[in-house]
């Protein structure tokens, strides 16, 4: 073990012994034991509230409504390691959600408390866990949480042809069209892109556990099997949100 896992290792033991705690936080039915001066070394956002113009530094107890306690002592955990903590060993024996939706949270919470390093390794797991069922909702807290890299990776990913028949027919894909129909736009965007580069081989190794490597090149190929597939179901669908979302913007 060298210097700086020694050094993770005394933090997170540190947390996990809660000696010297000097703030409470209560999350739902759970509370959670910290120091203020850790906290504020990794969040500006702790900073301004225990040690700003308008913090206070003998704060004892703080209420957090917008996060779940257990997505709370994830980023806690991050905080006094500097790693990603272990999400299942994180959620115990119970569950309540997947491990896709559980960074998905923990990325809102990074961007909520400014943790940049945090945010980067939750985009990092999120590109890895893109399928079908997830992507949607992925595209969608990319856009809220202006994560540019994982939105541009789902966009392609839904762009494809093998991938986009299924993506547009699950609920995730039909809430975003209605709650943010904006992003279609740059999603016919992208489908003129890979069109573009259908006859171009990437020359990216392509891994299994990471959709980074996707090649976008066999959507031409697929797309020519089947002509009259899901491809020019979605662009006939995008294309009519579109034209209702600029009529709804003309009265606005």
């Amino acid at each position: 073990m060298n210097e700086e896992e020694e050094e993770q290792q005394w933090f997170e033991s540190l947390f996990q012994s809660q000696v010297g705690c000097d703030i409470v936080f209560k999350v739902k039915c759970e509370s959670f034991k910290a120091h203020k001066v850790i906290l504020a070394a990794r969040s500006p956002v702790f900073i301004a509230q225990f040690f700003g113009h308008v913090g206070d530094p003998c704060l004892e107890e703080v209420v957090v409504e917008k996060i779940e306690p257990f997505i709370f002592k994830a980023m806690l955990l991050f905080i006094y390691s500097g790693k990603l903590p272990d999400i299942y060993e994180v959620m115990g024996s119970i569950h309540v959600c997947s491990f896709t939706v559980m960074v998905q949270h923990l990325l809102a919470a990074a961007d909520l408390y400014n943790l940049d390093r945090l945010k980067m390794l939750c985009e990092s797991k999120l590109c890895e866990e893109i399928n079908t069922e997830t992507v949607a909702t992925t595209l969608a807290l990319a856009e809220q949480h202006h994560c540019p890299q994982l939105k541009t990776i789902c966009l392609k990913f839904i762009a494809n042809p093998t991938n986009l028949g299924a993506v547009v027919q699950s609920k995730a894909f039909l809430h975003l069209k209605e709650g943010c129909p904006s992003m279609l736009l740059e999603l016919l965007e992208t489908f003129a892109s890979v069109d573009d580069n259908s006859g171009q081989k990437l020359s990216r190794k392509r891994s299994s556990s990471s959709i980074y490597g996707q090649d976008l090149a066999n959507g031409g190929a697929a797309e020519a099997a089947n002509p009259n597939g899901g491809r020019k179901s979605i662009l006939q669908s995008v294309s009519s949100t579109l034209k209702s979302y600029e009529t709804v913007c003309q009265y606005e």
